[in-house]
């Protein structure tokens, strides 16, 4: 098993000051996977907690960062671009660090929230986009009103959904049919039970801990077909 080392970064960005955590092989990666948080949460999420561990155990490096909402109570709406600013300015950030290759591979994403910012980022610098729980449509009490798609439809990149099938921010209708017209850069993975946290319910016959493995295992399957299929074009 690859050891892993920890290092921490502290951001100005207005205001306000934005914590960066990477967590990485005891040794040279050039693989870097850049994972947000969403609305209601920060960069302690327990998924996002999870993967910060075993990636980096597995060769990849993970940066997680906090959006300077994450600890306040009232918010407002989830304006996905008021921070693309930020999440760019990260990326920007960590590309200067001694001990990330000048030529690395990015795949950006995160959850909820910043599987949206990320889907408007700029894709001419990724190799892939990660999405854990994006939604498709927000509600509020009665009203619904969908997410525009065109910032996932716009991407030249492979894209990982990881998805569950009781989120009601995301109906299987909508995912599927995203999918369709993703096709062939979309890629599923539907987690039977899990709501938009991807947290399984009570009823199901496996354990949190075994839901957060498999979407270990399809993120390392996605990034490794993602380099292979970006090295065979090149």
């Amino acid at each position: 098993m690859t050891k892993t080392r920890c290092e921490k970064m502290i951001l100005p960005y207005g205001k306000d000051e934005i914590l960066i955590r990477i967590d990485r092989p005891d040794r040279e990666s050039d693989v870097v996977v850049v994972l947000g948080h969403g609305y209601y949460n920060d960069m302690e999420d327990d998924l996002l907690q999870y993967l910060a561990q075993k990636l980096p155990e597995e060769g990849l490096l993970v940066v997680r960062f906090n959006y300077p909402f994450a600890h306040k109570r009232w918010k407002g709406f989830p304006h996905a671009s008021k921070w693309v600013p930020l999440y760019l300015k990260v990326l920007q950030s960590i590309q200067d660090e001694p001990y990330i290759p000048e030529n690395s591979y990015y795949f950006t994403g995160g959850k909820s929230l910043s599987a949206l910012v990320s889907a408007s980022l700029p894709d001419h610098q990724d190799t892939g986009k990660i999405f854990l729980g994006a939604p498709l449509e927000f509600r509020k009490g009665l009203l619904r009103w969908s997410v525009n798609p065109d910032p996932f439809l716009n991407q030249s990149v492979p894209m990982l959904f990881v998805q569950g099938s009781e989120d009601p921010f995301a109906p299987r209708r909508k995912v599927e049919l995203l999918m369709g017209k993703l096709n062939p850069r979309g890629h599923l993975l539907l987690i039977p039970g899990a709501n938009h946290s991807l947290k399984i319910q009570n009823h199901q016959n496996r354990s949190q801990k075994e839901v957060y493995q498999e979407i270990s295992d399809i993120i390392l399957w996605f990034v490794s077909e993602s380099l292979r299929e970006k090295l065979k074009k090149n």
